[in-house]
C-alpha cells in the first residue's frame, strides 16, 4: 500500500513508518485531500476510525492525524493508514 501511495504522489506523500497492519503517511495540508481520496477510492479504506491532534506550541503548529480503515474489504479489516498533516496554530 505504501508503494502505491508513493508511486502516485511522489514526494507529496512521505512514509513516516510501516509497521504490522499500520502505515503512517505525512503530507502537506495542500495535498491531503488528493491523497485521502486516493486512499479511499483506490486502496478501499472507506472510513475514518478516529481523528487526533497534537499541539506543537514552539513551532506554532497543530498536527492532525486521520486513522483510516476499511469496512468493505475484509482483507483490510485490521489495517490502519494514519494520514497526517500540520497546520498553523492560529
Amino acid at each position: 500500500m505504501a508503494d502505491k501511495i508513493v508511486s502516485k504522489f511522489g514526494q507529496k506523500a512521505v512514509i513516516d513508518y510501516i509497521r504490522t497492519n499500520r502505515i503512517r503517511v505525512n503530507t502537506k495540508k495542500e495535498d491531503i485531500l488528493d491523497i485521502a481520496y486516493f486512499i479511499r477510492d483506490e486502496l478501499k479504506f472507506d472510513h475514518a476510525e478516529s481523528v487526533g491532534g497534537v499541539d506543537y506550541p514552539d513551532s506554532k503548529e497543530i498536527e492532525v492525524v486521520y486513522h483510516l480503515g476499511s469496512y468493505t474489504d475484509e482483507q483490510l479489516g485490521n489495517k490502519i493508514i494514519a494520514l497526517a498533516t500540520k497546520v498553523p496554530r492560529e
